[in-house]
């Protein structure tokens, strides 16, 4: 019957190889074929990403262009607009020199028609000034000869009739203007002349008194010439002084310091007109090729727009793609930022351990040496079991002493202990041996049973949390309480910490019927510690009493000057 039952469980177990070999296969089947799915899946993502690059680099560059483009057409614009004004001022400009022209050419007709005048009047009287010079050198040479003719005469009746005697001189009365004089002068010269030659006394007595009256005459008539030029003179210069101020004028309202200028720039008014003309004709060539490259702008930008609106619509999928792409970056960007806080809380939670564990190793070992906090942590931790080794060994020598009929004298002493029962060396304060024998660990401990409940006890022991106990901190007991400390919650953490803590009450109820005697030795040293150990305060309590010592100060701060003043 055994015989046969063992075959029948071989039978089943190959058979249920088989199966599980089977069903490995097809899962690892399954397994390949998910993955060539995921290669497959992986290079079509990476052939989108290639293909989303692209697009974006050609975005980017039709974006880059289209800001260029517009750059181009604001410039243009603003050349277009500055041709526009220079065109108007020129326009302004050229209205205003043509103002100007207007008023400068009526004013040169003007003074040209004055000179004209002016200069019409000086030829006429130049021309009197030769006819008077001309009339003046006939009688000049009238009177010359008949001077020398009265000469000859004198002499000549001197000689004959009297010559001691004197010619009286006519009278000058009856004297007429001086063409009269001039005309009766060549008239007493002409009959002088023709009765020259009479040789009577008489005539040659007449001819005298004719000689003086032309001489008297030709005189009254330069003396009236001289006063009618001086007279002429001056009117001459008050019109060239009026002239003079009239230029002056000119000179003020056009700017110009000679006439020469003032006729050269009316002169030349056709060439700076042509100029302005030229000018205005080249901006507006100008402006005409500006509009011509701005529609062309314009039609260019509306072709780059359409593109990419185009290019949108076709590449939908690739844009959904890509949004599905940055959704999962940022998630993950979300996961490691979340793995790094973490990892923050995690260091500072090591470092507070690291602390209170170098706090507790000091006080487990009063005598030796001070630990630092800056020391590693695994070095702590085997002090740390070192020291627990040697009070669990301690416990364990004690409780078999204990255990044992011939120590049940010192049962109920929990503080003592008796090396020689166990062999062990004296164990001094703070857990260390006075020889230098080595500690043993506590996994080589005797008694399991007892190291499995001391265990249990030690770690489902719960820390004094009260307001009393200022110098403890609260420390999770589990991960998912450590988790939830450092701000991490989660249903999965919840479900294993209550799974935990179930396990550990159903130990703890287990194990509860063994434990008795070690609880009532426990609490025995605890009530003993209680009573050897330093009264503590509450922590609102010292709160309370350091806020009245404060307000106790500044109140005698506050009270020192007044008296002062009012001494």
């Amino acid at each position: 019957g055994l015989g046969l039952r063992g075959g029948a469980m071989e039978g089943l177990t190959g058979n249920g190889d088989v199966e599980n070999q089977t069903r490995i296969d097809e899962i690892e089947g399954e397994v390949n074929k998910n993955q060539q799915i995921v290669r497959d899946l992986m290079v079509e993502k990476q052939k989108l990403q290639l293909m989303l690059r692209r697009l974006t680099r050609e975005i980017l560059e039709l974006k880059k262009h289209t800001r260029q483009l517009g750059e181009e057409m604001r410039t243009v614009d603003n050349d277009v607009a500055s041709s526009t004004l220079h065109f108007q001022h020129a326009k302004q400009e050229l209205k205003n020199e043509d103002r100007k022209l207007m008023g400068l050419r009526r004013r040169v007709e003007s003074q040209r028609a004055q000179q004209e005048v002016r200069m019409s009047g000086v030829h006429q009287l130049v021309d009197q000034r030769q006819a008077l010079l001309a009339m003046q050198e006939e009688r000049l040479q009238m009177k010359s000869s008949a001077i020398a003719q009265d000469n000859e005469l004198e002499t000549l009746v001197d000689r004959l009739e009297d010559p001691s005697g004197r010619i009286p001189s006519p009278s000058m009365e009856g004297v007429g203007s001086p063409k009269r004089l001039a005309l009766g002068v060549a008239l007493a010269v002409r009959a002088g002349t023709s009765q020259s030659n009479r040789p009577s006394r008489g005539a040659s007595r007449n001819a005298t008194s004719s000689k003086n009256n032309a001489l008297a005459s030709t005189t009254m008539a330069h003396v009236a010439s001289g006063r009618f030029s001086s007279k002429r003179l001056a009117q001459d210069q008050q019109r060239l002084a009026m002239l003079e101020q009239t230029l002056q004028q000119l000179k003020f309202i056009t700017g110009l310091d000679d006439v020469p200028g003032i006729i050269e720039k009316f002169n030349n008014r056709t060439t700076r007109l042509e100029e302005l003309s030229q000018m205005t004709e080249d901006i507006q060539k100008r402006s005409t090729a500006l509009k011509q490259s701005n529609t062309s702008l314009q039609q260019q930008l509306a072709d780059v727009t359409a593109a990419v609106e185009s290019s949108e619509g076709h590449n939908r999928e690739v844009y959904q793609e890509a949004d599905l792409v940055d959704e999962k970056l940022a998630q993950a960007r979300k996961r490691f930022q979340e793995v790094k806080d973490r990892a923050h809380k995690l260091d500072v939670s090591l470092d507070s351990l690291r602390e209170s564990l170098a706090r507790f190793v000091n006080k487990v070992d009063a005598h030796g040496k001070k630990r630092k906090p800056n020391e590693s942590l695994s070095m702590l931790v085997n002090q740390l079991d070192g020291h627990i080794s040697q009070v669990m060994k301690a416990v364990n020598a004690d409780l078999m002493n204990t255990a044992s009929p011939k120590s049940s004298r010192r049962g109920n002493d929990a503080n003592t202990y008796d090396p020689s029962a166990t062999g062990d060396k004296p164990v001094g304060l703070g857990g260390t041996k006075t020889d230098s024998s080595k500690d043993l660990h506590l996994s080589k401990l005797e008694n399991t049973n007892v190291k499995r409940l001391l265990y249990q006890r030690l770690m489902a022991a719960e820390p004094d949390v009260t307001e009393q106990n200022v110098r403890t901190r609260p420390k999770p007991k589990h991960p998912a309480a450590a988790r939830r400390m450092l701000g991490y919650f989660s249903d999965e953490d919840s479900e294993e910490e209550d799974s935990q803590i179930n396990v550990q009450i159903q130990s703890a109820d287990e194990s509860e019927e063994d434990s008795d005697m070690l609880a009532e030795g426990a609490q025995q040293n605890a009530d003993k510690e209680d009573e050897t150990r330093e009264p503590t305060m509450d922590r609102d309590l010292v709160k309370k009493v350091s806020m009245m010592i404060i307000n106790r100060d500044h109140s005698k701060k506050k009270k020192v000057p007044k008296r002062h003043a009012r001494a």
